[in-house]
């Protein structure tokens, strides 16, 4: 747990604005107009943070984090874990029954910066903190060393970045390749784009079926190909709250999966940085209504 102290505080250029104005209005008196380019300022302003930065004793980052801004005594908690290597999503992902966390970071000796953040402007601070990382009790049984588990942890965990941000991109790319064939009705554009649409929506699917397995299959509990997904979810859900080690089965779980992504990561790649700009070049051309994924409409 790291602990801080603010003076007076982090504001923003509207929140200092109505400071000065309070007292205005207190007395009944009138006050200044910003104006239109002041206001457009605070709308636009981000909201100011502090960012505290955990390092190894190599000075590699492991975590960043940010705390509040009020003044007075804080207290921000590091979990002793790198961060996690989900994708964005649109809406706050939903509370599972289990939540897999960041790789645990290996015992040893670490330091903790801070900076603040006022209207993006990053100023660091010139103390640093450091501290050491011991376990809390000796294991029962002896596995890998701390260094070998917490490589392990972070090669499955960059794998399964790899493979959930492709998960992702397969799945932004359909929501274009679907908007494109809805679009198409009310285009008179030639009907082999939507043609090629679906064609690369049907590769899509089964990219995606290579990655997650088939859900309507899975529904009626009828094993099939076992999916890259559930290779990785084997070995994610047997390490994750462990500090013994991998397993053989575990290691060999993440080889075989990491060798099944290969061709998927390049034709999603492909799909992304080829096909689907060429068809947007040619939606475009064609005068096709705005969809997703493409620009400004060209003259």
């Amino acid at each position: 747990v790291f602990t801080y102290y603010l003076a007076d505080g982090l504001q923003t250029a509207k929140e200092k604005r109505r400071e000065t104005e309070q007292p205005l209005e207190d007395r009944g008196e009138d006050t200044p107009y910003p104006g239109w380019d002041a206001l457009r300022q605070e709308e636009t302003e981000e909201s100011p943070a502090i960012l505290l930065t955990v390092s190894d004793a190599s000075g590699q980052v492991v975590r960043r984090l940010e705390g509040p801004v009020t003044p007075g005594f804080h207290r921000v908690a590091w979990d002793l874990r790198y961060p996690l290597s989900s994708p964005w999503t649109p809406e706050p992902p939903t509370e599972s029954y289990i939540e897999i966390p960041g790789p645990l970071a290996t015992p040893g000796r670490y330091t903790v910066s801070l900076a603040k953040r006022v209207n993006g402007e990053v100023t660091g601070f010139e103390q640093q903190q450091s501290f050491e990382v011991v376990p809390l009790r000796e294991r029962g049984l002896q596995g890998a060393a701390p260094d070998e588990v917490v490589a392990f942890t972070r090669r499955l965990d960059d794998l399964n970045r790899q493979v959930s941000g492709a998960d992702a991109a397969i799945a932004s790319l359909l929501t274009e390749a679907v908007a494109i064939k809805e679009t198409m009705l009310r285009s008179t554009a030639p009907p082999g784009l939507r043609d090629t649409a679906r064609e690369l929506e049907l590769e899509l699917l089964e990219l995606q079926l290579r990655l997650k397995g088939d859900e309507t299959r899975n529904l009626y509990s009828e094993q099939g190909p076992v999916s890259i997904k559930d290779r990785m979810n084997v070995a994610v859900m047997g390490t994750f709250r462990s500090t013994y080690g991998p397993t053989p089965m575990h290691e060999r779980m993440v080889e075989i999966a990491a060798d099944e992504f290969a061709s998927v990561s390049t034709r999603v790649r492909q799909l992304t940085d080829t096909d689907f700009p060429a068809l947007r070049g040619e939606l475009d051309a064609a005068g096709v209504p705005w969809t997703p994924g493409r620009g400004a409409p060209a003259d």
